[in-house]
């Protein structure tokens, strides 16, 4: 999972973490005389019944330990509640962990939730020297930094307003071009791409991009799996307060969607069938090859076939089946849909099947969505499933093509040949 040159003793660490273990206490933290007075009464008339435990406590952080390069970009993975804000806060020395340790050599700037380190009263500018002086930067210093601060956050009209009145998008836009624009040593950022305008994150991309070629180090949280794959060198991924991997950021992407929910077989049944509106129901997806046996690998030679069977109760409503092919990065590859005068009028069962021809997917992992929509407007859903099937792509044993960065790899046709002219 972690290549010798992680622990070459001549690598310059720029983070280092040993053992971090973070837990916090869930329930009630404190009790006002009355309820002390009402629990101790509670127990003495009914003994047989427990006490309630009010010091219960849960591991956010379980010994996590990683250590990342000077220069590189890390992507922190995981679900919702795996304990990334909590590294963040403990590499950020917000709060301190209870065993372990870690270790960042360097500036730090952190922008861990809209506003951090924002004073409300103080006007943008005001902030922004503040935010300067915080990290070690003379007055003079943040001066010569202060257009470029400015024109990045778009903010100019408002500089001198006090931060309270700021709308969110203009407040994430400025702590993040402060961060960015002081260049730290270490930036660390928490779901910074989730705030703001297609523009801004477009922006912030580059500014990123632009900060790791400069040799400084960037931790990034982010659910945008495609940003984490394109932007991060290395990554790591928490379950539950663990770390279960760490390593290059397409790698661990990968495992984290291979377990994110994907159906692990080539064939799925619906019983009962899925249905959100009553009307039309969802039985059966599944992967085949040619001749309609099970598939559990796909191979560029041979390409693969999606089936769908579905059922339609009340005629008049024109559904058609829809299938989506999702990249390991997240992104929609493309969507396939039948002709619509195909399935309008039918009713009954249906089964559909569509063919992904060979000698277009690249080797890798791709998740299936399935669904029923409308075929005539208004355009929606009738019914959708995500990761309903998991294609695993895989490249032929005598073909020696190199990989490409590319998400397909189709073998169209070419017309090759001399004219006379341009």
């Amino acid at each position: 999972m972690t290549s010798l040159h992680y622990f070459c003793p001549m690598t310059t660490w720029a983070i280092e973490a040993d053992g971090l273990t973070k837990s916090f206490r869930k329930g009630v933290y404190f009790e006002t005389l009355r309820h002390q007075l009402t629990r101790r009464l509670r127990q003495a008339l009914r003994p047989w019944r427990p006490a309630p435990r009010f010091d219960r406590r849960f591991l956010a952080l379980d010994d996590v330990s990683f250590q990342l390069a000077q220069g590189q970009v890390m992507g922190l993975i995981g679900s919702n509640g795996s304990g990334k804000s909590t590294l963040l806060k403990l590499l950020s020395r917000i709060t301190p962990p209870d065993r372990g340790r870690a270790v960042v050599r360097g500036s730090l700037a952190s922008l861990l939730e809209v506003g951090t380190g924002f004073h409300p009263e103080l006007t943008g500018r005001e902030n922004i020297f503040l935010n300067g002086a915080i990290l070690g930067l003379r007055r003079a210093q943040v001066r010569q930094r202060l257009e470029a601060i400015v024109e990045f956050a778009e903010v100019g009209d408002h500089l001198d307003t006090p931060v309270k009145f700021y709308s969110s998008g203009m407040y994430v836009r400025l702590a993040f071009s402060v961060a960015a624009h002081i260049e730290p040593d270490v930036l660390i950022l928490d779901e910074v791409l989730a705030v703001g305008d297609a523009a801004f994150q477009r922006r912030c991309l580059g500014k990123m991009e632009e900060a790791a070629t400069s040799g400084r180090t960037v931790v990034l949280v982010s659910h945008n799996l495609s940003v984490v794959s394109r932007l991060c060198t290395q990554a790591l991924l928490l379950e539950r307060g663990r770390a279960v991997a760490f390593g290059p950021a397409s790698a661990v992407v990968e495992r984290y969607l291979h377990g994110a929910g994907a159906a692990p077989s080539s064939d799925v049944r619906w019983d009962p069938p899925r249905s959100d509106y009553g009307i039309v129901y969802l039985h059966r997806a599944r992967l085949t090859d040619r001749t309609g046996r099970p598939l559990l690998l796909v191979s560029r030679e041979q390409g693969c076939r999606i089936e769908v069977i579905y059922e339609v109760r009340e005629g008049g409503q024109n559904p058609g089946p829809a299938v989506e092919l999702v990249s390991a990065q997240g992104e929609v590859i493309c969507t396939l849909r039948p002709p619509a005068e195909a399935v309008q009028r039918l009713r009954g069962f249906v089964r559909a099947v569509v063919e992904v021809p060979p000698h277009v997917l690249r080797a890798g992992l791709y998740r299936v969505a399935v669904g029923l929509r409308r075929t005539v407007a208004p355009h929606g859903w009738f019914v959708r499933i995500d990761n309903a099937l998991l294609i695993e792509a895989v490249e032929d044993p005598d073909e020696d093509t190199p990989e490409s960065p590319a998400l397909l790899r189709p073998d169209w046709p070419w017309l090759i040949e001399t004219v006379a002219t341009p």
